[in-house]
């Protein structure tokens, strides 16, 4: 049975060697065979024409007795293998790995581990703090992940808020509990806050909402009531966020549990760095605090009218740009890029069984194991660099802890902290990559290792040569953005404005002939462009001009038409008036006609009754019978 250690990245590894027990199963593989008999064709042909142009002895020397070794002892006999990762507590088992990769690769990974083993108990660090354990300056990334740690549930953070917004910015304005400074450098905010609580004062509080519940309508309490329910919720909130910040800082990992994990490297590093003596949840509720108090306060603040401090936030969240850049890519990169480059080396002994198996095979073997052990050399420089960097961290947080309270975190002190911890990890990092060409340097010669001064000092030199040329030129840049930039045969000459400009909220579109302003509501305004020329062919403006001759003409027209038609208007009139004194004088003379006639009219009609009447009283007639006989008579009378 053998074992391979790697450092991070254990799960590459046994899909690697998963991947080459299957392609070199002597039983079901289908690469293995195939591989050694295409080499052992090429050899025994270099072989046959060695022996006869040559010495034949040193046909059988070179390649008949090597190859011949290695594959029946390095080959073709198969173990099992352990892939252990101390880091993540990774650990699997492989079968059907070839003898020579096991036993190789086992070895020269169990010297590396050992000699990493023997580094850290020369370079003593508290042992959940080595290099083996944790990887580099676990510490320092540590208390510069402490600055993120806040109150993970949303209904008690903003109970929170409301809480320092009218308990303790009151409180601490006032002066008469504690005083700002007093709150400034408190190892304990939670205990100095809560100890003073106001039983007057009081603040919106809502109760934590639960599964499959409706949220709690908010109510007023007093700071004191206050007090006593955060007490009641702060076990719950410490666990849920421990599991939380665990599963950030250590990943998922089936094999390690995110929040043990943390509460069990926590204080640790707070004592390795800081000499703190504290319990991983009193430090948790700390940096909580500060947290929620600078949020508190803001929100406080910006609640009264005043703009958001982004220079307080800024402060209390900036890291730093130029190393910690290239330090942080450096720190997580290499390790990864060392499994890779690992899980590479090995996945490269599928090339060396055929290989090997030629003339002079022995070399290419030899170069394997030299990557190999390129590889190990990585873990026991990166323990001493670990060991050196995490020094350098202890007496800067020491320092950085002194300018408020030695007992503990404070607000005062948590920006320093996390700063220095930052530049220490990102410095780390970025002096992590001369680690691969030390040990190049070690394995090949010193020579590889010349260039790597100018490769560390190379982000300094250019950010001091940059300094100094906008120093000695004036000529200074702050925060310019330019983006997909391109210009191409550009004039410009004696060119000067002082107009000032300001346009916002319009989109311009031209293609020149058109062009199309969109407004900031939506709205388009089209204007069109047409050619100017000294002869008009505008269709548009002929047929306007036409047209307002025509309705000049017709309008002057109608003028003369409508005087017309007022003079005829009063003849009409006159005409009128005229008839009108004629028809009254007709209807003076036809009434006097008519009477006369009327009369004459009436005359007869007696007449004529007198003669019917009598007529009948002589005949011994009525009046109708006697008119009828009247009518007959006369009638045959005119005929």
């Amino acid at each position: 049975m053998y074992s391979i250690t790697t450092y991070g990245n254990g799960e590459i590894l046994k899909g690697v060697f998963d991947a080459i027990a299957i392609c070199l199963n002597a039983q079901s593989g289908t690469l293995y065979i195939p591989l050694i008999r295409i080499s052992m064709i090429v050899g025994g042909l270099w072989a046959a024409l060695y022996a006869i142009y040559g010495d034949y002895m040193k046909a059988i020397n070179s390649w008949l007795v090597p190859m011949t070794v290695i594959m029946q002892l390095l080959f073709v006999p198969q173990v099992s293998v352990w892939i252990i990762d101390p880091v993540s507590r990774y650990h699997a088992k492989v079968d059907h790995v070839p003898y020579g990769l096991a036993m190789v690769a086992s070895r020269i990974s169990t010297i590396g581990h050992e000699i990493t083993k023997q580094v850290e108990k020369v370079f003593v660090l508290p042992d959940d703090l080595k290099y083996q354990r944790t990887g580099t300056v676990f510490a320092s990334n540590l208390l510069q992940q402490a600055k993120t740690f806040r109150i993970t549930n949303e209904d008690l953070a903003d109970n929170m808020r409301q809480f320092v917004g009218q308990c303790v910015a009151y409180d601490a304005l006032l002066g008469r509990k504690y005083t700002i400074e007093e709150l400034r450098h408190s190892d304990d905010i939670w205990r100095l806050v809560s100890m003073h609580a106001s039983p007057v004062r009081s603040f919106v509080w809502r109760d934590i909402k639960k599964d499959h519940q409706p949220p709690a309508k908010p109510s007023i309490i007093t700071c004191k009531e206050g007090v006593a329910k955060f007490n009641h919720a702060w076990k719950r909130e410490l666990n849920t966020s421990a599991t939380i910040f665990g599963k950030k800082i250590f990943g998922k990992n089936s094999y390690l549990n995110p929040r043990t994990e943390l509460l069990q490297h926590l204080p640790l590093a707070y004592e390795a760095l800081a000499n703190m003596s504290k319990s991983a949840q009193d430090i948790l509720k700390q940096n909580m605090m500060i947290y929620a108090v600078v949020d508190g306060l803001e929100h406080k603040s910006t609640s009264l009218g005043n703009a958001p401090n982004f220079a307080v936030r800024r402060a209390y969240l900036q890291q730093r740009s130029n190393y910690e850049t290239l330090g942080a890519m450096a720190a997580e990169t290499l390790p990864t890029m060392k499994a890779v480059l690992e899980a590479i080396a090995y996945g490269a002994f599928l090339f060396i069984v055929p290989l090997a198996v030629l003339p002079f095979g022995w070399t290419f073997l030899k170069n394997w194991v030299q990557v190999l052990f390129w590889l190990q050399t990585w873990a026991p420089l990166y323990a001493i660099l670990n060991y050196i960097m995490t020094l350098a961290a202890r007496s800067k947080s020491i320092s950085a802890l002194s300018v408020s309270n030695e007992l503990g975190v404070t607000i005062a002190s948590s920006v320093g902290l996390a700063n220095v911890n930052a530049d220490i990890a990102a410095m780390t990092g970025y002096l992590a990559m001369s680690i691969p060409f030390l040990c190049v340097a070690i394995i090949k010669g010193v020579s590889s290792f010349v260039s790597v001064p100018g490769i560390l000092s190379g982000v300094t030199q250019s950010v001091a040569a940059s300094a100094a040329s906008e120093a000695a030129t004036g000529n200074y840049s702050f925060g310019n953005v330019s983006d997909g930039n391109i210009q191409s045969s550009n004039t410009n000459m004696l060119s000067h404005s002082r107009a000032a400009s300001y346009r916002t909220g319009s989109f311009q579109q031209a293609d020149g002939r058109t062009d199309v302003t969109t407004t900031a509501s939506g709205q388009q305004i089209l204007n069109v462009a047409g050619s100017n020329v000294p002869v008009s062919v505008n269709l548009a403006e002929t047929q306007s001009s036409q047209l307002s001759k025509q309705a000049s003409n017709s309008y002057q027209k109608g003028i003369s038409q409508s005087e017309s038609s007022a003079i005829s208007m009063a003849d009409s009139l006159n005409s009128s008036v005229e008839l009108s004194n004629h028809l009254s004088n007709n209807k003076q003379l036809h009434s006097q006609f008519g009477d006369n006639k009327t009369i004459e009219q009436t005359k007869a009609l007696n007449k004529s009754a007198q003669i019917v009447k009598k007529f009948g009283d002589d005949n011994n007639l009525n009046a109708v019978q006697s008119a009828q006989m009247l009518a007959a008579a006369n009638a045959s009378v005119g005929v």
